[in-house]
């Protein structure tokens, strides 16, 4: 459709505003910003905004020149705040990651850009989440949680369980969106900055582009689905499940039939065997807090199997001690039936049964050589937790004291937790390596002299020390440089 204009009328419908008014009309208010830097640069002199306001509107000569009004003023201010406040953050993060950087020679972050030159992808690890992956990451919890801060970016958390069977963080990582790229740079960050150390398990909330990236990146790694997130776990075989589904009459329901083609992911059938002590579920990622120490009191040992029980005790951290000691005390729910030994190899086969459930049999194997036991549950190839048939077996054999076979080291009190100390080597240049390792010394007096702090007896050998080591310490000093004459 076209138009045609025929005639041109010059005369206003309505009255024309007067020059007093103009101030309330919206295309004749503009807040400039060199009216913001007036305002902020009185403000830093303490003057209110309306103040500042009341002065521009009498230079002006009215409230009509100024060209905007007080709440015009209000909005711009928030504005700009808000602007300087996003870039601001983005430009902290880097400055923050830089400077942990060089206090921490295991520190590792790193950052991408966007098409437009801002903060895309954020990712940071500590020294100590590098010591707990070298003890602890054999099974990995990775968690979106989605758009949860004020920028609407998704943080993605790599978490873990360390001996007390506390939440350890990995690392943690926000990213500008959940494409296949942005996880695989995730991925490859998380791999490169713990040495390519691949985990035994992950476990997901059922993302499928994280699991594409997973399968192509972590081949070796066996991908499990958060219980939490299907909500419950099907432990029965896939007869188990067909009589679910045509019970319910559910044979055409997409999403069951979806469930089941990623049975081998969350199926507990699928993962025994598999080392993952205990952990089926993302919600770990919801509480970042080890509230679990190992508590050296005296302890009663009550049980049947006194001195296994003591030796696990001993072991053991208090968290995971309470765990086998509850395996303990169902052993006396089981019994031998028969033991088999194999020629003249010494390899002994137990065969076991349920007390008043005799359909139900396991069997446990012993191998002379290296005086291993394995049971047919596998739960402690799964959980590193001994099972009570396995204590069963101890008792018919006689043995008194816990065998060396079934200690996982993750579970006991050192729990193979290394200590790492930066060496100069690492530092890009000498005043790096110098601030360094002055931040990692002074980290460590400081421990000592709150210890050292505690009792006069601590204080006054502390101080006998400090001094010994004040005066060894003048041999590492840097030479000074001899004045020249006439400088």
């Amino acid at each position: 459709m076209e138009y045609e204009v025929v005639s041109f009328v010059p005369d206003h419908n309505h009255e024309i505003a007067e020059p007093y008014e103009r101030q309330f009309l919206r295309s004749c208010r503009e807040v400039t910003m060199d009216d913001v830097r007036v305002v902020v640069s009185l403000q830093m002199a303490q003057v209110p905004t309306s103040v500042v306001y009341e002065f521009m509107a009498l230079q002006a000569g009215g409230p009509e020149f100024v060209g905007f009004m007080l709440k015009d003023l209000y909005n711009k201010l928030d504005e700009v705040k808000k602007n300087n406040m996003k870039r601001g953050d983005a430009k902290s993060a880097i400055d923050w990651l830089r400077m942990k950087g060089r206090e921490e020679g295991h520190f590792f972050g790193r950052f991408t850009p966007d098409w437009e030159g801002r903060l895309a992808n954020l990712f940071w690890r500590d020294s100590e989440s590098l010591l707990d992956y070298n003890a602890f990451g054999d099974v990995v919890i990775i968690d979106n949680t989605y758009k949860t801060n004020i920028y609407s970016c998704p943080v993605i958390l790599f978490v873990g369980s360390n001996n007390h069977r506390g939440t350890v963080l990995f690392a943690s990582v926000i990213v500008a969106d959940e494409k296949e790229a942005t996880f695989s740079w995730v991925i490859e960050k998380f791999l490169q900055n713990m040495n390519n150390k691949h985990p035994i398990t992950v476990l997901t909330d059922g993302d499928e582009v994280m699991r594409t990236v997973l399968k192509k990146l972590m081949p070796t790694t066996r991908h499990r689905l958060c219980a939490w997130h299907i909500g419950r776990n099907i432990r029965q075989n896939e007869e188990a499940w067909g009589d679910i589904v045509a019970k319910h009459g559910l044979e055409e329901d997409p999403w069951i039939t979806a469930l089941y083609e990623k049975h081998d992911r969350w199926a507990e059938a699928f993962f025994r065997g598999n080392f993952c002590p205990g952990m089926c579920s993302t919600q770990r990622c919801e509480g970042i807090n080890d509230d679990y120490k190992s508590k050296n009191h005296k302890r009663k040992f009550d049980s049947h199997l006194k001195s296994i029980e003591e030796d696990a005790f001993n072991t053991f951290t208090d968290d995971i001690f309470v765990v086998i000691k509850g395996q303990i005390m169902l052993e006396n729910r089981f019994s031998v039936r028969s033991c088999v030994q194999f020629g003249g190899s010494g390899d002994l086969m137990f065969y076991l049964s349920q007390y008043e459930r005799p359909n139900r049999s396991w069997t446990v194997l012993y191998s002379s050589v290296d005086g291993k036991y394995s049971c047919s549950c596998l739960q402690f190839e799964s959980d590193g937790v001994p099972c009570a048939h396995l204590f069963c077996v101890l008792k018919y054999r006689n043995v008194s004291v816990y065998p060396k076979s079934l200690i996982e080291d993750r579970w006991t009190k050192g729990g193979g937790r290394l200590k790492m100390v930066p060496t100069a080597a690492e530092c890009v240049d000498e005043k790096s390596g110098r601030i360094l390792r002055y931040t990692a010394l002074m980290c460590e007096a400081k421990k000592a002299c709150h210890n050292l702090s505690q009792s006069t007896e601590g204080f006054d050998a502390g101080i006998v020390q400090l001094s010994g080591l004040t005066e060894t310490s003048m041999k590492y000093r840097e030479a000074k440089r001899p004045s020249v004459p006439g400088a």
